[in-house]
């Protein structure tokens, strides 16, 4: 089981791990705040069941979450190796993280990919806050942060594009009216030109919904006329 502060590793290290040095250059690019503290989970293996669900692997869990806890309120992100995505992705989604798919390092034969976490400026407790919230049903009234104009789901900003930004809170501002394609263009755009209506808005669209992850659905198509906010 491995599991270490990035800052603590060294650069020879992690410049001869690929993914690490993935992680790390990730990291350079979204950068945490000042003081904030990052962890490498880089991977857990027991000789019976390598890495398929075990007791070993559970232990190693509660490690980690002994480990948030240790860290708070410094703890700001962690980077996780899955090599099994179809088992350990959805709970992995349900505690918040996000795949990264730009993230896949070969080690022979075996594919490993990343997810990371990010707590968040509340750090763990408002992780835990968070994911109280979602058990209990509590859902905010929004998914996007217009300070920081992005995404929060599952406690965890998710960075949009200018068009993606706008789109999202044109229909958001007008949850549960349908948009046309041309209205959407003259007002996220600022042109009326429908000759490219179509193309332009439904491929914003297609991101938009990738990274809405499992709250996708609140993206509604209406088949035909435009796209609607679903406010539910």
């Amino acid at each position: 089981y491995c599991m270490k502060p990035g800052c603590d590793l060294h650069p020879e290290v992690i410049a001869a791990d690929s993914l690490a040095a993935a992680w790390q250059e990730h990291l350079d690019t979204e950068a945490v705040p000042p003081g904030a503290r990052v962890l490498f989970l880089r991977r857990w293996l027991t000789s019976e069941d390598g890495e398929a669900p075990s007791a070993g692997q559970a232990a190693c869990w509660l490690d980690a979450k002994r480990a948030y806890m240790e860290l708070r309120p410094a703890l700001r992100r962690v980077y996780l190796a899955v090599v099994d995505l179809p088992v350990y992705g959805p709970a992995a989604i349900q505690l918040g993280f996000r795949h990264l798919d730009q993230i896949v390092e070969s080690f022979g034969e075996q594919m490993v990919q990343t997810a990371m976490l990010d707590f968040g400026p509340e750090s763990v407790d408002g992780w835990i806050t968070r994911l109280v919230g979602d058990e209990m049903g509590i859902v905010p009234d929004s998914l996007l942060d217009q300070k920081r104009r992005a995404l929060v789901l599952g406690g965890q900003e998710v960075s949009l594009t200018p068009l993606e930004f706008h789109l999202a809170s044109y229909l958001e501002s007008r949850a549960g009216t349908t948009a046309t394609r041309d209205e959407i263009m003259a007002a996220v755009w600022g042109t009326d030109d429908g000759s490219t209506a179509s193309n332009v808005v439904d491929a914003v669209v297609k991101t938009l919904r990738r990274k809405l992850g499992p709250h996708a659905v609140k993206l509604e198509t209406v088949r035909g006329f435009g796209y609607r906010w679903c406010g539910e």
